[in-house]
């Protein structure tokens, strides 16, 4: 009897330190699930504010060209004024001659 109260006993403890193992195991997975959760959620934000900021370079980039093609308008009526003035300057000086 004392032998198989002691056989069941170690049986007991066998399976208690495999139940032990299994736990260390499971916390681990829980530990490495929550760690790749939280990986994925920066992971997220930065991709949010990367998209972000694309969209503030877009727009940049079309106000640029905004304003550039201004410019090209402004240095274009400035050269029609120059053409002009250089032609009139020309009569003018066709008929002081």
């Amino acid at each position: 009897m004392q032998s198989k109260t002691k056989e069941t006993m170690d049986r007991i403890k066998n399976i208690s330190s495999i139940m032990d193992e299994a736990n260390h195991s499971v916390n681990s997975i829980v530990a490495a699930v929550e760690e790749q959760s939280a990986s994925t959620k920066e992971i997220s934000t930065n991709m949010n504010q990367a998209a972000e900021g694309v969209t503030d370079v877009n727009s940049n980039i079309a106000r640029t060209a905004q304003a550039a093609e201004k410019v090209s308008d402004k240095v274009r009526m400035v050269d029609e004024s120059t053409q002009s003035i250089l032609s009139d300057s020309d009569t003018l000086n066709q008929r002081a001659d």
